[in-house]
C-alpha cells in the first residue's frame, strides 16, 4: 500500500474513501471493496483484497458522471469519453460526487 501511495508524486490528493466498484467477472457482476483516491489529476481505485489498481483515470478522460441510488445506498457512475463506465456504490460515494463537482467534471 505504501508503494501505491507514493505514485501520487506531483499530484494533490483531494480525498479518498472506501467504496465498492462493480466489476464483471466472467459474465457475473460483483461488487469489490476498495478505496477511491481522487487527486487534482486523476481517479484511482485500489482493490484492497488483491492489492491491485482497477481504475487509473485521468480527469481529462472523464466525459461526466451521474448519481443515483440502489435501494437506499447512493451510487455514482463515471463515464469515460470512450464510453466505458465505472459504477461505484456505498455511502461514501457522496464524497466522490462532491470531489468530481469540485474538479469540474460534468454532471450527466
Amino acid at each position: 500500500m505504501k508503494s501505491f501511495c507514493k505514485q501520487f508524486s506531483g499530484e494533490r490528493l483531494v480525498g479518498s474513501r472506501s467504496m465498492k466498484l462493480r466489476v464483471d467477472l466472467s459474465g457475473e457482476w460483483v461488487a469489490v471493496s476498495g478505496r477511491m483516491y481522487v487527486t487534482d489529476k486523476r481517479l484511482r481505485f485500489y482493490m484492497d483484497i488483491f492489492e491491485s489498481e482497477l481504475i487509473n483515470l485521468r480527469l481529462t478522460d472523464i466525459r461526466g458522471f451521474s448519481t443515483g441510488r440502489t435501494f437506499v445506498i447512493p451510487t455514482v457512475t463515471i463515464q469515460r469519453k470512450d464510453g466505458e463506465e465505472y459504477f461505484l456504490t456505498g455511502f461514501q460515494t457522496r464524497n466522490l460526487r462532491k470531489w468530481l463537482e469540485l474538479l469540474g467534471a460534468a454532471k450527466l
